[in-house]
């Protein structure tokens, strides 16, 4: 079974940020962003949904460890810390500390041909869902979402996907089963019919033709999907 998860997160500048969010307010991630590990996706992509524009954000390490769904202790804040860094070195973001405040400001300067739009309600949406009796990381959700928001190939394999996003093949399947369960992909799998010398017909599995679903009038805390979906 699968389920969106309710329950409300401690008043911050998280929780007032997903309460007045506009929710079709188009976002951009590389392809590139969707290989970096855990904890550096996690956190680039909190800022990139706290921000006023997707780019600019303003706040406290505390806020992007609340939103990730973590406690500010010391050790997490300082791993934060160490996420923010390595991305300003690897060019994805540029910030300034005033305090223990930090403005950072993610790169717009995206090679056309890796750009990937998602609707930046689409992050609270794959953060909050979740699969009942297993445990998924949100962050693989997300990376599963947009690369297929920004797939063009008619069938593609869950290998295929894996390599494209830096994870193990096996993390794939459940992120794929909440995506559907939260009406932002849908999917079939397509064969191909062996005729044998015998006689005998078998068929072989070529991969799944996986269609993102955009949704136009959508209420991610509750998990309705309401009227208007169409494929793109």
């Amino acid at each position: 079974m699968y389920h969106l998860n309710e329950k409300k997160n401690k008043k911050g500048v998280g929780q007032i940020a997903d309460e007045n969010k506009n929710k079709l307010q188009i976002i951009t991630f590389s392809r590139q962003w969707l290989r970096l590990d855990k904890c550096e996706f996690g956190t680039l992509a909190a800022i990139i949904y706290l921000s006023e524009d997707g780019t600019t954000f303003t706040g406290r390490v505390s806020d992007i460890c609340k939103f990730v769904g973590i406690s500010t202790q010391t050790k997490n804040a300082a791993k934060r810390k160490q996420c923010i860094e390595s991305l300003a070195q690897k060019g994805i973001l540029a910030y300034q500390v005033n305090k223990k405040t930090y403005t950072i400001n993610v790169t717009n300067d995206i090679a056309e041909t890796d750009c990937i739009h998602i609707y930046q309600d689409e992050i609270l949406i794959t953060k909050n869902c979740k699969l009942e009796g297993k445990s998924v990381a949100w962050e693989k959700v997300l990376k599963t979402w947009i690369f297929l928001a920004g797939n063009r190939k008619e069938i593609i394999t869950t290998k295929e996907i894996a390599a494209a996003i830096n994870e193990k093949e096996w993390g794939i399947y459940p992120a794929k089963a909440i995506l559907k369960c939260a009406n932002l992909i849908d999917y079939k799998t397509k064969y191909d019919i062996l005729e044998h010398e015998d006689g005998t017909v078998s068929f072989m599995a070529l991969g799944q033709q996986i269609d993102p679903l955009f949704c136009f009038d959508r209420e991610p805390w509750k998990g309705k999907l309401f009227k208007e979906i169409k494929s793109f």
